[in-house]
């Protein structure tokens, strides 16, 4: 298919049909694996409920959550604050990673990393 000769309008309206043809033949495939599932465990004598239920989202199998790290991220706890912006309390950084603008700017003004410690770090 030459796509060179088709309008931008034509290209774009093909795209969306691609797109939503994809999305149709995804949803089919979906709702037709239970009876592969079932098929191919008949075929090899196994229960296909017992296969369903390794497949199911209510399988009882614990799945990762975002909240169940800490921060979100999956594995990581989250690290407490080490420094807090003297002109916006609410603006806080672990000391780790790419250094905010506020620490930065601080510095830059002849401030010291110490004048951003927040007290019971410190400690």
């Amino acid at each position: 298919m030459d796509l060179t000769s088709f309008s931008d309008d034509k290209l774009s309206t093909l795209i969306l049909e691609a797109q939503a043809e994809l999305r149709v033949r995804h949803e089919r495939r979906k709702a037709e694996l239970p009876e592969r599932i079932r098929t191919q465990a008949d075929a090899l004598g196994l229960d296909p409920a017992d296969l369903l239920s390794v497949f199911s989202k209510r399988s009882g199998r614990p799945r990762p959550s975002s909240t169940s790290a800490g921060n979100g991220a999956e594995g990581r706890s989250a690290v407490k604050p080490k420094y807090r912006n003297p002109k916006n309390p609410s603006e806080t950084w672990a000391g780790r990673g790419a250094k905010p603008k506020w620490y930065e700017a601080h510095l830059a003004k002849g401030g010291k990393p110490e004048d951003m410690l927040i007290p019971d770090v410190a400690a």
